[in-house]
């Protein structure tokens, strides 16, 4: 079974990386690169999961707690990803209750693929 994920990061690099390691699964993947993209892709589009990067550039006019709450309102899996610590601290304080997983960055690629993985597992169930 395919299942869709949306990559929201401004880095084009981490962007092609994450691409990469998912190459070899079964996965559809939609990309954008600021908050009010994601939004709107989160509102329009009936994705099954979301990896979500909390340093984006218009992180101050749009939330990433609101993208997060929109993406769990319509059962996707959420996935914070942060490569500054003090995000990820603040994030596993509370402020990201709709978040399903957090990862720091960098992260194996074993991380990413175990959680894509047990997604593809709970939609065949």
């Amino acid at each position: 079974m395919t299942i869709s994920i949306l990559l929201v990061d401004d880095d084009a690099d981490f962007v092609s990386f994450m691409k990469e390691i998912l190459a070899g699964e079964d996965v559809h993947i939609s990309s954008c690169a600021n908050g009010l993209s994601a939004l709107y892709h989160v509102e329009k589009q009936d994705f099954d999961m979301i990896l979500l990067d909390v340093g984006l550039p218009d992180r101050q006019e749009i939330g990433t707690h609101i993208i997060a709450r929109c993406a769990k309102d319509k059962g996707m899996v959420v996935v914070i990803c942060s490569g500054c610590v003090d995000s990820l601290t603040t994030i596993l304080h509370g402020d990201m209750q709709a978040a399903d997983h957090y990862m720091h960055k960098p992260f194996s690629e074993q991380t990413l693929l175990g959680i894509v993985q047990q997604k593809m597992a709970t939609s065949l169930s």
